[in-house]
């Protein structure tokens, strides 16, 4: 009985454990995009790829961006260093409109695709 109660807390303590670092590594991250180069790529028109430079402070402004599905990728020394899809208005795309929605790519993704 006294080794089964010790098991019994044994496991819940490392399912609380498991569960805090779960909810750490959940939260969003935040990409520095300073002195990076950005790539858009619109959905709705196939032909049309732009591309700007951060500045220092990760401020951008990419004009004419079509309206629709926009898929963004922030790279830095040939390595993908944030990503981002979303659905835009048109116009001039600015570190604003990626603002809560770049995540930081997986381990898998970091290294530069031909195509970018």
């Amino acid at each position: 009985m006294f080794f089964q109660n010790i098991c019994t807390k044994s496991i819940w303590i490392i399912a609380v454990i498991l569960s805090f670092a779960t909810l750490a590594s959940a939260q969003p991250s935040v990409v520095d995009i300073a002195n990076a180069e950005i790539i858009v790529l619109s959905s709705t028109d196939m032909d049309f790829r732009g591309m700007t430079n951060a500045d220092g402070q990760g401020h951008f402004l990419l004009a004419g961006v079509p309206a629709g599905g926009v898929n963004v990728s922030i790279r830095r020394n040939n390595q993908i260093i944030g990503q981002s899809s979303l659905i835009f208005d048109g116009g001039d795309l600015t570190e604003i409109q990626i603002q809560g929605v770049l995540e930081v790519p997986s381990v898998n993704d970091m290294k530069l695709s031909p195509g970018l």
